[in-house]
């Protein structure tokens, strides 16, 4: 299975983007891109409703900052229960197909049967959280090899 994967990005719940931000570029990461999804349900899912800012270190962007809009969304609920830290990994797949059926025959669970559409057009799946606690796995396949869910 894990030729199948390679780290694309880290989800870090926080409750100031701005100053969470500008800690990121202290220590040498650049703020690439930004931008915010609404609150509205999406393909079965509760929408972000949060702002998010990209931070890379040369042609990669490991860590995405995100910030909740207002008290509905699953980006406050998790501030709310855990307080600000790591919220999603994502990893990169080649065949978000063969990787959904790898993850099963390993008796890892998919949040859903079929994968879905992110808002920048990556296929996606989540790892059911009872499989891997404490933080929500997901895997993205690109229709290109820049993949950024939040866009």
């Amino acid at each position: 299975m894990s030729d199948l994967l390679r780290l694309d990005r880290v989800g870090i719940a926080v409750t100031d983007l701005k100053e969470s931000g500008e800690r990121l570029e202290k220590i040498g990461f650049e703020r690439r891109r930004e931008g915010s999804v609404g609150p509205e349900p999406d393909q079965g899912y509760p929408g972000l409703n949060a702002r998010w800012a990209a931070y890379g270190l040369g042609q990669s962007e490991p860590i995405v900052l995100l910030e909740p809009l207002g008290p509905d969304g699953p980006i406050h609920e998790f501030l709310e229960q855990r307080g600000p830290g790591v919220q999603h990994i994502a990893f990169a797949v080649q065949d978000i197909n063969a990787a959904g059926k790898a993850l099963t025959a390993l008796g890892i669970d998919l949040a859903r049967q079929e994968p879905f559409h992110d808002t920048a057009g990556n296929l996606c799946h989540f790892i059911a959280p009872k499989d891997i606690p404490g933080v929500l796995v997901a895997l993205l396949q690109s229709p290109d090899t820049q993949s950024n869910p939040f866009e």
